[in-house]
This record gives C-alpha cells, sequence and structure tokens, in this order.
C-alpha cells in the first residue's frame, strides 16, 4: 500500500491509483499509476484483475469506481520500486492497517483479506 502525501487523506494507507483521464485505456492509466505512484515501468500483461468496486461516500472528490489489479513485481523491479511526489512511503502488510484512506479497508475486506 501506499502512504499519502497529498489531500485527501494524507498520511493514510491506500491502493495505488488515479482517475483515469479522459481518452485514455484502462492499460495505459496503470502504467502511469506504476510510474507516477511508484517509480516503477509496469508490464501490463501481469496485471490479474481482481474486481470493480464502487465508493459512493468515502472519496470527498465523487463518487469513484475502483478497477483493482494484482501485480507481482518482478526481481528487477523489487530494486526499483520506491515512493514518489504524491507518496510518503510504500509497504508491504500482513495484517491490514488502521489508517486507511478512502473504502480500501472495506474493498480488501471484499477480497478476502483480514
Amino acid at each position: 500500500m501506499a502512504k499519502r502525501s497529498i489531500p485527501p487523506f494524507v498520511n493514510y494507507w491506500h491502493f495505488p491509483g488515479c482517475f483515469l483521464l479522459k481518452g485514455e485505456s484502462i492499460e495505459d492509466c496503470a502504467k502511469r499509476v506504476g510510474k507516477d505512484e511508484l517509480c516503477l515501468e509496469i508490464d501490463v500483461r501481469k496485471l490479474k484483475f481482481k474486481g470493480i468496486f464502487e465508493d459512493l461516500n468515502s472519496d470527498p472528490r465523487g463518487h469513484v469506481i475502483d478497477i483493482i489489479f494484482n501485480y507481482t513485481l518482478s526481481e528487477s523491479n523489487k530494486s526499483k520500486f520506491k515512493p514518489s511526489k504524491t507518496v510518503k512511503e510504500l509497504k508491504f502488510f500482513i495484517k491490514i492497517p488502521i489508517n486507511i484512506g478512502f473504502n480500501h479497508k472495506e474493498t480488501l475486506k471484499k477480497l478476502g483479506y483480514t
């Protein structure tokens, strides 16, 4: 998960992500998230679709639909994996942390994490 350095939810953990731009494909958006938030070049062939989750109320910017993917880092990417301008810290968790922004705690539970 990523710890946000920008509003909303500064200092809260969240799934790396962003808004889909007009005319942008979901694959191109995933590449942009990888580059902008994780400093990684994403190989979209390794994205594994996990689900779609609607969020009507927890994002102050409005109604959001999250498209969740799982991505396994290659050995060469592990050394490049680092926070960016919008992210203070990146961390893998065994247990769900308490301070999670948006609807991501509920999403994790729906995906089977506790």
